[in-house]
């Protein structure tokens, strides 16, 4: 944090990362030939959460047919809590529905929610089919239909018609039930988190070594549900030491904390253009791990979420804003990054220790910070490359408290 003209912080190695309001210490000297320097000079600073990393809060009301739900979420930084509503709605199928026929007259079905079981739209009779003209010249003719009774609307009764061979009521599907899905990887599981005008569910396993969350998945019951979530325990010891490679679907928002962290044979990781948090530690300590290919909404990349893995080369999209404490320390096969259009704070220590690193591209204009020690231990010779018109301004950023040294050039 700069101080203004005069000004220098006791302690400039502190950090600030304490939230709300703490006292520092600053020394005020303007001239020192002429003025004695006035230390222990009491500064207030406010620290505040600017981007939140929101994980799932134990607050969640599932949503039913008539009544929205709501789901928490709580800032794993400064506990902040915010809350999603779940929209309700019915679940339509059709029962009883019979074709018409030469004798029989056929009914077009009721309409019912498949949850709550009420009546949503009565059906009509369909009127037997006509004979053919010869049997009408030779005295045939049609009946009148017989009258049908249905039931009125809201009611849950079946409608007392004689329509035959009724189709089986399907099993009723409630939040927390185990689904087992009829397409993609047959030995994954999910679990429902809401039903309503979309399904959804959480992914809750699999003992495949490619391991694939999809978009949706589909149960035995022709119910299609998207995949909005991992469980922040969905995999294993074995998933650990057997898994080579994830691919995570469009509708899943979060990559959760630890989650993959110490896979040992994990080498590709693919996220899809829903996430946007990339949670601390995330794939912290996976050794093989050399190549991740980042969705287009990730926002922030957590603490230590890459640290101390395989990876060659970052390349860090237009819609990240924040990289976080060590993200990327520790990276001994690290050799180049491009940081976004977006990026706005690099946190301390981010890429400590990647004593590869060679070349970093930030092609952001909106740099604000640079964390202490955050390129400390990087290749000597690293050329960062800035923004047209940057140079002057993000020297002052990347100074010696960076990390970064007078062998490397900035340009």
């Amino acid at each position: 944090m700069k101080l203004p003209e005069h000004f220098e912080w006791e302690k400039p190695d502190s950090v600030l990362e304490k939230l709300g309001e703490s006292e520092y210490s600053a020394i005020y000297c303007p001239d020192e030939e002429i003025y004695e320097k006035v230390t222990g000079i009491a500064v207030l600073v406010n620290v505040s959460c600017v981007y939140h990393q929101w994980g799932k809060d134990a607050s969640v009301t599932p949503a039913n047919c008539t009544t929205d739900g709501k789901i928490g979420y709580k800032c794993e930084i400064c506990g902040e809590i915010k809350t999603e509503i779940l929209n309700k709605g019915h679940q339509p199928e059709v029962r009883n529905q019979k074709e018409a026929s030469n004798t029989e007259n056929g009914y077009t079905g009721d309409t019912y929610c498949k949850v709550c079981g009420i009546l949503l739209e009565q059906g009509q009779v369909i009127p037997k089919l006509k004979e053919s003209d010869d049997n009408q010249q030779n005295g045939g003719g049609t009946d009148t239909p017989p009258t049908e009774q249905t039931p009125s609307a809201g009611s849950t009764e079946t409608p007392s018609t004689e329509v035959t061979d009724i189709p089986a009521i399907e099993q009723t599907v409630m939040v927390g039930d185990v689904v087992k899905a009829i397409d993609g990887d047959k030995n994954a599981s999910y679990q429902v988190t809401s039903l309503g005008r979309v399904n959804t569910v959480a992914f809750t396993g699999t003992t495949s070594k490619k391991i694939v969350i999809p978009d949706t998945v589909t149960d035995a019951d022709g119910n299609v549900y998207k995949v909005t979530s991992m469980k922040a325990k969905a995999f294993t010891s074995a998933n650990k030491k057997s898994a080579t490679s994830v691919t995570i679907g469009n509708n899943v928002k979060k990559i959760e904390s630890s989650q993959f962290a110490g896979f040992i044979k994990l080498k590709t990781v693919t996220m899809g253009n829903g996430v946007t948090t990339i949670g601390s530690s995330a794939f912290c300590g996976d050794k093989k791990l050399t190549t991740v290919k980042f969705g287009r909404k990730v926002s922030s990349i957590g603490a230590d979420a890459f640290k101390n893995t395989g990876l060659k080369k970052a390349a860090i999209p237009n819609s990240t804003k924040a990289i976080g404490s060590r993200a990327f320390a520790e990276c001994k096969s690290l050799t180049s990054v491009s940081m976004g259009l977006g990026v706005q704070t690099i946190g301390k220590m981010a890429f400590h220790g990647d004593k590869k690193l060679k070349s970093i591209k930030i092609n952001s204009k909106k740099l604000k910070t640079v964390g202490v020690n955050a390129f400390k231990g990087i290749h000597n010779k690293a050329k960062f490359t800035v923004p047209k018109g940057k140079a002057s301004a993000y020297k002052k950023k990347l100074n010696s408290k960076t990390g970064v040294k007078r062998s490397m050039s900035i340009k």
